[in-house]
């Protein structure tokens, strides 16, 4: 699945993620959230700047932070994205810690997630490590989690364990999936 991804062109990886980032904008759950969780593409997932940049005028935006001797996501408030991020852990653009903006996960009203694949029950195989799982476990209130995939990323049925936590929606460039209630 990785190497049919990221043998994806650049060009129609830019192409198909602004179809995804659209449809995730016009998306009821996402039109009324104020605080949004989002997550920043690298390599050759759905590319989320645009989406990043949009949300930032609109809304208060969290973003993972990766703390890789721990094997959790800590979740971080940012204002700014051209001042406020950086590489980190995995090559991917996180808060830099001197802007780090501490926030209770209970404020927050959507969260987005990437992943290699995904099925349409909502089931997702992530890297491995089980870190948007941990931090998915924790939320208390029903709100959606929302999945950004490729359309060749979605399988009829992925295996999945007791602490893998499915998404309400997965939203690729051809469509919306429905997977779940969130309440």
């Amino acid at each position: 699945m990785l190497e049919l991804r990221n043998e994806q062109p650049e060009q129609l990886v830019l192409e198909k993620s602004k179809q995804i980032i659209t449809k995730l904008m016009d998306l009821k759950e996402y039109k009324t959230a104020n605080v949004v969780m989002l997550y920043s593409g690298k390599e050759k997932e759905v590319q989320t700047e645009t989406l990043i940049r949009a949300a930032l005028k609109e809304k208060r935006v969290i973003l993972p932070i990766t703390n890789v001797k721990k094997q959790i996501l800590e979740i971080s408030e940012i204002k700014d994205y051209d001042l406020e991020l950086e590489k980190a852990a995995f090559n991917i653009l996180e808060p830099k810690r001197e802007c780090y903006r501490k926030v209770d996960i209970d404020i927050i009203d959507l969260i987005v997630v990437p992943g290699v694949c995904f099925d349409n029950n909502g089931n997702r195989l992530g890297y491995g490590f089980g870190y948007y799982d941990k931090l998915l476990s924790i939320v208390k209130r029903p709100i959606p989690f929302i999945g950004l995939a490729f359309q060749f990323q979605i399988r009829d049925r992925l295996h999945n364990s007791h602490h893998d936590i499915p998404v309400h929606f997965i939203i690729t460039e051809e469509k919306i999936i429905k997977c779940r209630d969130n309440g």
